[in-house]
């Protein structure tokens, strides 16, 4: 199931409240924070499944990876400057990428 076809609205409002948690913290407090808490981890373009958006040029490498719920659903993105631009949301584990 893609994101486009889930109907979870539990699964995005627990997103959103994430979101929001995770927008009140620094990039400093972001980038030593655990993976699977309020911190993210990178990924390689390389690793994702669905086409890029053209916003990705060929010189970025990687992709942030950042919890979008309590079980570890990811959301990937790519932080510009201060804004972070949210690219994907994986509501189905391996959507997005292949999870070890």
């Amino acid at each position: 199931t893609s994101i486009s076809t889930c109907r979870d609205h539990k699964f995005f409002f627990e997103f959103l409240i994430r979101l929001q948690k995770i927008s009140q913290l620094g990039w400093p407090e972001i980038r030593t924070a655990p993976r699977h808490g309020f911190g993210m981890e990178s990924i390689s373009v390389d690793q994702i499944k669905p086409q890029l958006p053209a916003c990705i040029t060929p010189d970025v490498r990687k992709l942030h990876v950042f919890r979008a719920t309590g079980d570890n659903h990811p959301f990937i993105g790519l932080q510009i400057d201060r804004i972070f631009r949210v690219l994907f949301i994986e509501a189905n584990f391996g959507d997005i990428y292949d999870h070890e």
